[in-house]
């Protein structure tokens, strides 16, 4: 929210200095319309700043993605070996995905509660999540948390387990 006020700051100072320089250029002759110009320009150009930003913030966006995607084969790697790949990642972004949500919901740290989770890869156009193990704090423990998990993953209830870990030891 700062940097809109900031910039919102930044153009109001280019647009006064821009309206000061051309209410101080001389009537007579061309210069007061060059100082128009370049003043008019220069407020395009504070204009242009969030914009030359958002495309810089996307396109960084864009080849993080890229890189936490990449995946590493070798030229004898066999299609079945990036599948595998392919599922292992899938399965750490639902385990880490699953954690920072059962932390939220909870209320405590994302460091305290750990998931694990079993796949159905029977059929590799419609991989399930077949099972859902979960550790937290005993101090968080809420009652319908395995159920709340089971509709987070489409899971049946009876698969998910929720351990609720003292923290006495």
């Amino acid at each position: 929210m700062n940097e809109i006020y900031s910039y919102i700051y930044s153009l109001a100072v280019a647009a006064s200095a821009a309206g000061i320089a051309t209410a101080l250029a001389p009537d007579e002759g061309q210069l007061k319309k060059y100082v128009k110009y370049v003043a008019a320009l220069c407020v395009l150009i504070m204009l242009a700043l969030p914009a030359k930003n958002a495309i810089a913030a996307i396109a960084g966006g864009v080849q993080d993605a890229m890189s936490a995607l990449e995946i590493k084969t070798d030229a004898g790697d066999s299609e079945s070996s990036a599948e595998a790949a392919i599922i292992a990642q899938t399965k750490q972004n639902i385990e880490a995905g699953l954690s920072m949500l059962l932390a939220a919901k909870l209320g405590c740290s994302a460091d305290a509660v750990t998931v694990a989770v079993t796949l159905d890869t029977s059929d590799p156009q419609a991989i399930v999540v077949a099972s859902v193990d979960a550790r937290a704090p005993a101090e968080y423990k809420t009652i319908g948390i395995e159920i709340w998990l089971a509709e987070q993953t489409g899971c049946a209830a009876g698969n998910v387990v929720v351990e609720w870990i003292s923290s006495e030891s």
